[in-house]
């Protein structure tokens, strides 16, 4: 009679174990199901009773789902103890995938306890919100004119909350390290010395909403450059704004002069400058003659006044 007593006693227990929960010998996992969102994680749990030994866990396709752990150990739990170990399932890209755990262990009393159990995993896409109110037809009605008037206010409401920003003015700009010359709204002028190479411009909108084009380091050549900053509004529309930088050159040498010399140019400012002392030389040789044939008219006077 106490056999047939245990005996159902231990139907009972069985029946009331929990569907989800897939025990062998002293293992079990729960839940053996999982469903998440992309980007989303949960975790299932693996119990272990009376075992000694470790296991191995791996997904079926790590591109749509992928575990936390590849192995695990029981360590020694004795029959009345239990041990839990958690792991976690992280959902990568929409798709369904298999998580397989794989036991390999004994128990206290020798016994093998081997099994492979398995966890379905459905991973959704990524419910975000709509980018737009969604508006279900309304059956056609006769409007009367104040419902009309009321309609159009508020759509020439909702174009005034959606008009993007044309805004694209400069609130300031500089260079660091120097003075900019303010020409115009959108012309400046800037000189830097030879051994300037760089250039950084700080340039700032109006508008948050805007976007500048244009800031930060700029390479300087020798002589004239023009360096261009663009501020476009939210709406599109752009501002340009002009620095004119200009970089002195290195102090000409004598074989430069030369070489500008033999080009045919200097030549002839050459000639002008023996023109000009030319001319000055025939004027003075003019007024010299012109002294001396005074003199000589002078003298003669004088000696016939003698006479």
């Amino acid at each position: 009679m106490k056999k047939v007593m245990v005996g159902i006693l231990f139907m009972a227990l069985f029946l009331m174990w929990p569907k989800e929960v897939f025990a062998v010998g002293g293992v079990s996992v729960s839940p053996n199901s999982l469903s998440m969102e992309v980007g989303d994680s949960k975790t299932f749990t693996i119990t272990v009773t009376n075992t000694i030994g470790d296991g191995t866990i791996s997904s079926s396709d790590s591109s749509v789902a992928t575990v936390s752990n590849s192995s695990w150990e029981t360590g020694q739990v004795g029959s009345d103890q239990t041990v839990t170990r958690t792991i976690t399932v992280t959902g990568v890209a929409a798709g369904t995938a298999t998580i397989t755990i794989t036991v390999d262990a004994a128990t206290f009393d020798e016994e093998p306890v081997t099994a492979s159990q398995t966890i379905q995993v459905t991973v959704n896409k990524k419910q975000g919100p709509l980018p737009y109110e969604v508006v279900k037809p309304q059956p056609k009605t006769e409007e009367k004119p104040t419902q009309q008037t009321q309609t159009s206010g508020k759509d020439e409401t909702k174009k005034e909350e959606t008009k993007k920003s044309s805004n694209n003015k400069l609130k300031e700009i500089s260079v660091v390290g120097y003075d900019l010359i303010k020409i115009d709204d959108n012309n400046y002028r800037l000189s830097v010395d030879d051994d300037v190479s760089t250039i950084i411009i700080k340039a700032i909108a109006e508008d948050a909403k805007a976007t500048i084009t244009g800031n930060g380091e700029h390479n300087i050549q020798v002589g004239e450059n023009e360096i261009e900053v663009i501020i476009k509004a939210e709406d599109g529309s752009e501002n340009k704004i002009s620095i004119h930088v200009v970089r002195k050159g290195e102090v000409i040498d004598e074989e430069p002069i030369e070489e500008e010399i033999t080009t045919g140019e200097e030549p002839k400012s050459e000639e002008k400058s023996i023109n000009v002392i030319e001319i000055a030389m025939i004027a003075l040789n003019i007024i010299l003659a012109i002294s001396v044939i005074s003199l000589i008219v002078k003298n003669n006077k004088l000696k016939k006044m003698n006479n």
